[in-house]
């Protein structure tokens, strides 16, 4: 999306944008509603709490099957896991 160059002359921000000269050049992502919307869910401090416990199950799972402590062996009894070699 180009910004005609009179939007930026007259603009009230103007002297926080980035240096340059010249009309500016925004590129929107034809998923930015989605993130918009995601970023709004994630400032919800229901959401943040949820995050924060799971991130913990999250590291809690890394760690145990990670390559510094060696992957985890689950048992298991199901017959497709315990055939006899032919």
């Amino acid at each position: 999306m180009k910004m005609p160059e009179k939007l930026c002359t007259d603009c009230p921000l103007r002297e926080q944008c980035v240096g340059g000269k010249g009309p500016r050049t925004i590129r929107v992502r034809k998923d930015e509603a989605a993130i918009q919307q995601k970023r709004e869910e994630q400032a919800n401090l229901q959401w943040q709490i949820h995050y924060r416990e799971r991130s913990r199950v999250e590291h809690t799972n890394v760690d145990m099957t990670s390559q510094h402590t060696g992957p985890v062996k689950a048992r298991s009894f199901h017959p497709v896991f315990h055939r006899s070699p032919s």
